[in-house]
């Protein structure tokens, strides 16, 4: 899961043991991995300590949409790069 999340092993297994806290991007990536339904990617998000996908802001717009679709974490950067937005990895 940590190859499908494109994490660093080293860094996946350091956010899976707690020694280190990931980032919102991170989150996202592991959410992607695992296929999460947009209620446990917020329930993760949430668990991290940073904020949920908001639909009022652009970018978590887009994200949600391909939570919604069943989007791989390649498509969901290909949509975000389409858009003019930051990629999640």
């Amino acid at each position: 899961m940590v190859r499908m999340a494109d994490l660093n092993v080293t860094f996946g297994y350091q956010i899976f043991t707690g020694a280190r806290h990931p980032s919102r991007n991170k989150v996202l990536q592991i959410a992607f991995a695992m296929a999460l339904t947009l209620k446990e990617t917020n329930r993760a998000l949430t668990a991290a300590g940073v904020s949920v996908l908001n639909c009022k802001d652009r970018r978590d717009a887009i994200i949600i949409f391909c939570i919604d679709r069943g989007c791989s974490l390649q498509k969901v950067n290909e949509e975000l790069y389409r858009f003019g937005e930051e990629t999640v990895s």
